[in-house]
Order: structure tokens, then sequence, then C-alpha cells
């Protein structure tokens, strides 16, 4: 018997979607939240869910990156956005968690997020527990049987008539920025494909938790995106618009970007749209210092093609690590100073 979370904060639609999945599923344990502290709270409870339900509109706010943040939290539980508005040009674009419409489709859909691979094997993979959602389909933690690498597989969305395209535009890109695309595994009428993990907070999970980003850590995000679309822009090879979910960093402060390209029905973006859009969410990540918004000023005003972006952003991160290189030199005569001037004090007092 599924146990499903229906968070709806409209009565009325809560009422019409509720006997509309009884009906669909008479046997379901449906629940319903009604406020958004309430959804978090059912979740943070570890109740078996079989699917969750929601809108993204709560008291007048759009929560569609609070609901994202709450899907990586819970890969366990599969998510899917209903709601009583037209999301056509609200949702951005490439959301991972998939816009389910109201109408006959809505028990099929419900029923292929509800189908659960764990302890499947395909080809050579191992599906070891879901990894969250995908624009694309739903990714599995899995692990190749013969190299024992851990990979994610991308299992497609039922009757997608858009991922074989989609991901054949995914894989015209190999970027060392670009989390990759290993291969395909057929499955029947569907192909699964293995990705590279994604094991690093995105810039979402840093802004939910206030974190302040160091401006190299910022200069090296802006040089990767610059190199990752002068790669597209070579190839044709069409992007779409990044926002904080779509960039990670390493606790080393390397960057690496999911992949960037536009899928199908995905809007194409220019490279000028995505700097600018970068330099919105550093803006409010990085200490206001003058030299943080020289950076911001480049990502502003990236020229007529990313190659102008990229030269700018490589000169600006040369410049900040020859600073950050003569700063460290600084230091280190200073400290070899003090070393001397110690020991030469310590002489003194020996001798007398």
């Amino acid at each position: 018997m599924p146990t499903i979370l229906l968070a709806q904060e409209d009565p009325d639609a809560a009422s019409q979607l509720s006997a509309l999945i009884l009906d669909f599923f008479p046997s379901a344990k449906l629940k319903l939240l009604t406020d958004f502290p309430a959804l978090t709270s059912t979740l943070a409870c570890d109740t078996p869910v079989s699917l969750l339900l929601t809108d993204i509109f709560w008291s007048d706010a759009n929560q569609s990156n609070s609901i994202l943040l709450l899907a990586d939290a819970h890969p366990e539980i599969p998510f899917g956005i209903v709601s009583r508005y037209d999301l056509t040009q609200t949702l951005p674009p490439a959301f991972p968690i998939p816009w389910l419409k109201i109408d006959d489709q809505l028990p099929l859909a419900m029923a292929g997020l509800m189908e659960n691979f764990s302890g499947r094997t395909f080809g050579p993979y191992t599906l070891l527990s879901p990894a969250g959602p995908h624009p694309l389909g739903r990714l599995y933690w899995a692990k190749h049987q013969q190299l024992e690498r851990q990979v994610q597989i991308l299992v497609p969305t039922v009757g997608s008539t858009q991922f074989s395209k989609s991901i054949r535009t995914c894989a015209r890109l190999n970027h060392p920025s670009v989390y990759s695309l290993y291969e395909s595994v057929p499955y029947e009428q569907r192909i699964l494909v293995a990705l590279e993990p994604v094991i690093h907070p995105s810039l979402l999970q840093m802004q939910n938790q206030e974190a302040n980003l160091p401006l190299i850590a910022g200069s090296r995000l802006a040089t990767a995106l610059a190199s990752v679309l002068s790669e597209m822009e070579s190839s044709h090879t069409p992007a779409r618009l990044l926002g904080p979910y779509d960039y990670t960093l390493s606790p080393t402060g390397t960057p690496r970007l999911r992949n960037p390209t536009a899928g199908f029905n995905t809007p194409e973006t220019s490279h000028h749209e995505n700097s600018n859009h970068l330099a919105s969410i550093l803006e409010t990540q990085l200490s206001p210092t003058p030299v943080a918004d020289s950076l911001l000023e480049i990502l502003r005003n990236p020229g007529t093609s990313a190659f102008d972006l990229l030269r700018q952003t490589r000169n600006f991160e040369r410049q900040l690590a020859e600073v950050q290189d003569v700063h460290v030199r600084d230091e280190e005569i200073e400290a070899t100073k003090k070393i001397f001037r110690a020991r030469i004090l310590r002489r003194w007092t020996i001798a007398l």
C-alpha cells in the first residue's frame, strides 16, 4: 500500500487532487500537508513515503529552490510538482523535479515515479539506492560489478519522448569542468545512462547555509563557466541557463558544472545571459570588496563571445593568484625576521 504525501496550500486544489489520486490509487494512504513547515517536518521524521506531490507556491512565495534542496536531502523519496497554476514560465530551465500536469497521464506519471529499481542489475551495473531527481529521469547509486566503480545511473521517465535526443545532446559535451557521461546501458524499451556522481555541494546548498564564498573560488567558477561555454561555442552545442544548483565546488575550491547543454524543449541561452546570471549569484555570496567588484564587472560585461569572457577571467585569476602570492611571501619574510630576532635575543640572553 503506497503512502503518498500531498502538499497543497489551497484547500480546493487539495480536495480535488485528493479525490483524483484516491480514484486512481484507491488503496493508497494519502496524507495531506497544508503548509510548508509541515512538509519539512514530515520529511524530517523519516517516515516511509512512496511519493511526494507538492506545489512550489507557499504563502505567495516560490519555494522551488527549497523543494529542490529537500529532494536532494531525501533522495529515497520521489518528488513531483503538481500545481493549480501553469508553471511553464515559472520553473527554472532543466528543473530536475518533474512537473506533473493534472490530466489523464497523471496516474501513469505517478506510477513511474514510484517505480523503484534498487537492487536490480542492468548490464555490468547493480543499482544500490535512489540518488535523487534528474531533469531527464531519476538517479540511482550503482556499482560496476567488475571495476567496482561507483556511478550514478540515470533511469529515464517512462514513455519519455525527449530522452534520446536530450541525452545525445548531453553526450556532445566533453569537458573536464563538467560531470561526465560514461556509457549507455540498454534495458527493454529504455536506455539507462551511467553518469559521474555529483558528490560536492552546489552553490544552492551554500546559499542555503549562508556561507560566504572565497574570492578565488568565485574566480575559478567564472573561469570554468567561460571555458565550458567556449567549448560549446566552438562545437555549436546549445547551452541552457545555469542556476546555483548547477555549480558545485569541492572542499579545495575546484568547480564542476552539471551538464549545461540545452536539451529538448529547453530554451537556448547566450554566454552573456549565463555570465550575467553567475554575477547575480556570486554577488550575494562574495564579500563586498573592490576586487570582488572587478570580477562581477567582468561577468556583467563578458564581451562578444565566450572566448572574450575566458580571456578576461583567466587574466583576473592570474592577477589574483599573483597578489595572493605576494601576500604569502610578505608573511614568510615577516615570519623569518621574527625568527632571526628571536634567535639574536636568545643568544644575547645566554651571553649575559
